[in-house]
């Protein structure tokens, strides 16, 4: 039988994190990164967030009907394609 001795100053490396604790970082630190810029752009926030339910009233109220499109799709020819695309581009946004 064979001994093997290690040096006491030999150090053993350190198993590598895990995947679930690296997304844990990677997350937390843009979290704190986005609360640094929310804190310094909280009056634009705060006007954007109420302007933004507005913008959409108007848009939906009075635009489409201004330009012969209705929500629903209210021209001859059934469910306008125009306002599909654009009823899901602004609710996305």
């Amino acid at each position: 039988m064979s001994t093997t001795t290690v040096a006491a100053n030999t150090q053993i490396p350190k198993p590598a994190r895990s995947a679930a604790a690296a997304s844990r970082t990677a997350f937390n630190a843009l979290l704190l990164r986005d609360l640094t810029v929310l804190r310094k752009n909280l009056g634009v926030f705060i006007a954007r967030t109420i302007i933004q339910p507005f913008l959409l009233v108007f848009v939906f109220l009075y635009v489409f009907p201004q330009i012969g499109e209705g929500v629903g799709g209210g021209s001859a020819g059934g469910l306008s394609s125009f306002a599909t695309v654009l009823v899901a581009g602004v609710v996305g946004l």
